[in-house]
């Protein structure tokens, strides 16, 4: 009698097995048990921790279009809405404390083998730190935002391992489908990740999770390495952050696909540290912070802010990196910072920019770095005009040895490139005289003294040289001053120039081009003080034929008399 029994129970169950097969375009549910789904049955087995689970689902258009019956293990994935009994679910609802509701879920899941938490959608409280280590379980939700309610200065979210992950595994999902909410920007880490040790890192893993009102978004730490994120945040102080003083971390942190919009998109104080970045970073008051030589690189990136009174990008430390490789560089506002760059890092670091569209980027001091120690340059930037592009690099970019004359004598390629009589001496001629002067400057104790002898309409040219590269763009700035009653009207021109140089070693022009109309300097009889001009015009690229830039002053409509020149500059970019 028994026998049968079994027979009639067995038979009973593999029919119903069959018709589940036979449904066209099934599709597996894993334990995503709504308020009205039933859990209908649980089978277990004392020799084996396995659990069956029948439940009911109404199928979407693009699936069958009627109710069906579904099995599923319960060993794949717990719904934390509607866990199995004796759990006790989470209520998503945006007021209720869920955070020991989660934590005991997450500690029975762990418990029964189960690798997974499913959060519908909802708005999950929580009133401190819910721990995921993440070697024992992962965390997906759909449209689900974690809300933090509490009173602490904690991590909303902090990531572990316990698990003795390989570190040659592939990456795994570890946490994603979320949004997590702070209380402001003055407290609270949305996300912070830390092992224990080199056996148990957190690492080769991805998370995909939007952090608003934190005063940190990410934070990596300790034994956390090889991980990937991707998600957006803002509202923040600093929306990913690598502290100093942990132990074996930073190694090849990926951020992609996000959108960053807060205080500061990126601060690394680890030395060990490296942010590789594709993102879009928009309207943050500064870019990145760098300190103790940490290390952000940027590919095919997108930046963009409104200028402010704060240098946008500040790198601190020997080795300590900015690079950014393709993408757009552009800010906008009429507020300026005094520099775009701030470097002092050492002999091994420094920021570098390649093939990157720059537009906007004014600064009160037109140069684009303040280098204190390092290096700060611009390759092929896809811009073409001044306006768009950073006028100067730095002041130590000068390609001039001494623009500033504070040697005695003249030591640049300064020479006399037109005079009434044949040019034997490029700084002595018939109608004019270069010579440093210590009575006239603008800093430092000397400026150049360009003297005319004759009068108006006599040849006197004269050229501020340097030899360039080719495909680099070139500009210039200067002071000039008038003490005297001279009158008339001088022109400042670049030019792209091929020189030669005779058998008295006399620098002589083969070939010229302009680079636009030039600047007309008109003097009356009152004395002029130390004033600026500098270069606004199209800079292209030097031509492949030029060995030299040029700045040309033509003085042939100035009355006899001198004028003085200090403070020059020209910069490659």
């Amino acid at each position: 009698m028994l026998k049968q029994l079994c027979q009639r129970l067995i038979a009973s169950f593999s029919n119903v097995i069959d018709k589940l097969l036979s449904i066209k375009n099934f599709k597996k549910i894993y334990s995503r048990v709504t308020s009205s789904q039933q859990q209908v049955n649980i089978i277990s087995n004392n020799s084996q921790k396995h659990y069956l689970e029948i439940a009911q689902e109404q199928i979407d258009e693009n699936q069958i279009t009627a109710k069906s019956l579904y099995v599923t293990s319960i060993k794949e994935e717990i719904n934390v809405k509607y866990p199995p009994s004796p759990m006790v679910g989470a209520k998503g609802d945006g007021v209720t404390d869920d955070t020991a509701a989660i934590i005991n879920i997450q500690k029975s899941a762990i418990s029964l083998g189960v690798n997974n938490l499913y959060f519908p959608n909802g708005t999950y409280c929580v009133s401190d730190t819910i721990t995921i280590d993440i070697s024992k379980i992962r965390w997906e939700g759909s449209k689900v935002s974690i809300k933090y309610i509490g009173v602490e200065d904690v991590p909303i979210i902090k990531m572990i391992s316990h698990g003795n992950i390989s570190p040659y595994s592939q990456r795994t999902k570890a946490f994603s489908g979320f949004n997590i909410y702070g209380k402001g920007k003055e407290k609270n880490t949305g996300i912070h990740l830390e092992g224990t040790d080199s056996n148990n890192a957190v690492a080769h893993i991805a998370l995909d999770a939007n952090i608003h009102d934190v005063k940190y978004g990410v934070v990596f730490f300790s034994y956390t390495y090889l991980v990937e994120y991707t998600g957006d945040a803002w509202n923040c102080n600093t929306c990913i952050y690598m502290p100093n003083g942990g132990v074996d971390y930073g190694e090849n942190i990926k951020l992609t696909g996000a959108y960053y919009n807060s205080d500061l998109a990126f601060g690394n104080d680890n030395n060990g540290g490296e942010f590789f970045v594709q993102a879009s970073v928009d309207y943050n008051s500064r870019v990145a912070v760098i300190n103790n030589g940490g290390k952000i690189f940027l590919k095919n990136s997108h930046i963009e802010f409104t200028t402010n009174s704060s240098i946008p990008i500040e790198l601190h430390g020997d080795g300590a990196v900015f690079e950014m490789t393709g993408g757009t560089f552009i800010t906008g506002g009429t507020t300026r910072p005094d520099y775009i760059v701030y470097c002092d890092a050492g002999n091994n670091g420094g920021a570098w920019f390649q093939n990157v569209f720059m537009g906007n980027l004014y600064t009160n001091t037109d140069f684009f770095a303040n280098i204190v120690k390092g290096i700060v340059r611009i390759d092929n930037p896809s811009a073409n005009t001044v306006p768009f592009i950073p006028r100067f690099v730095s002041n130590r970019s000068n390609k001039l040895i001494d623009g500033g004359f504070e040697k005695i004598s003249v030591v640049d390629e300064i020479f006399i490139s037109s005079d009434t009589k044949p040019i034997i001496d490029p700084l002595i001629g018939n109608n004019l005289s270069l010579v440093t002067d210590s009575t006239q400057f603008r800093s430092g104790f000397r400026s150049l003294k360009v003297t005319k002898f004759f009068g108006y309409g006599s040849n006197s040219h004269f050229c501020f040289s340097v030899p360039v590269s080719v495909y680099k763009k070139l500009n210039f700035k200067l002071y000039y001053k008038k003490t005297g009653t001279e009158t008339g009207t001088v022109y400042v021109t670049p030019a792209f120039a091929k020189l030669i140089y005779d058998v008295n070693g006399v620098a002589r022009i083969k070939n010229m081009i302009y680079q636009g109309s030039g600047t007309m300097l008109s003097f009356t009889t009152t004395a002029v003080d130390w004033t600026l001009i500098q270069s606004d015009v199209i800079t292209v690229t030097t031509p492949s034929w030029a060995s030299h830039y040029l700045i040309e002053v033509n003085m042939d409509w100035f009355k006899e008399g001198s004028l003085f020149f200090d403070d020059i500059f020209i910069g490659e970019i």
